[in-house]
């Protein structure tokens, strides 16, 4: 399995190269950065000997392009108490349980991690792009942690992933196959006249549910399949 490191907005660029040298650290290499400052002598003396990684970098102007070969995207965040209203307080999953959920998902599979800008973390609409929202349990008197020093301790977990799958384990669904079921599932709640007002909370909730049961490239189809039998009894009855 690859594990994906993607900076949203960085601000400081010897934080990116923090960063590259914690990468290197656990023994990975990919790193993309949404929408970066300059790059310069900065990040490269905090680099260190992760000059290559930090090179090497991807330099992307969204999210979504920094994601959309992905099979699973995990988003980080400091804020245990993020509005139950929005439905982001869903279930948080340390960077241990983060690694229990993803073994054994396959050596050709992509893992995404966000992490946020230093002063504003992960947007909401960042967040709901994610297939998992990840946590660090820290004190609560000062749980926002230093950026590179929170993407040490995700990938420390995640270096001890056995990338192999298991002889009979199915690939994952990729990004686009996901959301091109759940644009399924928001033109099915358009037809059955669900509303407006729950709409994009009710869409946030079946990501998260969706996300967590790692779905097959087969699953997604057949729910795909009862969502297109369920239009067509509906249009015959109308």
């Amino acid at each position: 399995m690859e594990i994906r490191t993607i900076l949203v907005e960085p601000k400081l660029e010897e934080n990116i190269g923090a960063v590259a040298r914690a990468i290197k650290n656990f023994g990975f290499s990919e790193l993309y950065l949404v929408n970066p400052p300059d790059i310069g002598e900065k990040a490269m003396a905090v680099a260190s000997h992760a000059y290559d990684v930090l090179r090497a970098c991807e330099k992307v102007n969204s999210v979504e392009e920094a994601i959309e070969d992905s099979t699973i995207v995990a988003g980080t965040t400091s804020r245990h108490g993020i509005s139950s209203n929005k439905h982001l307080r869903m279930p948080f999953f340390s960077p241990r349980e983060l690694k229990d959920k993803v073994k054994g998902i396959g050596k050709s599979s992509i893992l995404s991690i966000l992490f946020g800008s230093e002063d504003t973390g992960l947007r909401r609409e960042e967040l709901m792009l994610c297939d998992l929202v990840v946590c660090i349990p820290t004190s609560s008197g000062y749980p926002v942690m230093n950026l590179s020093h929170a993407v040490a301790v995700v990938l420390y977990e995640l270096s001890e992933v056995d990338g192999g799958m298991a002889a009979g384990t199915v690939k994952l669904a990729s990004i686009e196959d996901k959301e091109r079921l759940f644009m399924h599932m928001k033109t099915f709640l358009d037809e059955i006249g669900y509303k407006e007002h729950k709409k994009d909370k009710t869409m946030l909730m079946l990501r998260r549910i969706l996300g967590r049961a790692e779905l097959t490239g087969r699953e997604v189809q057949t729910l795909r399949g009862i969502l297109r039998k369920a239009e067509w009894k509906i249009s015959k009855g109308s």
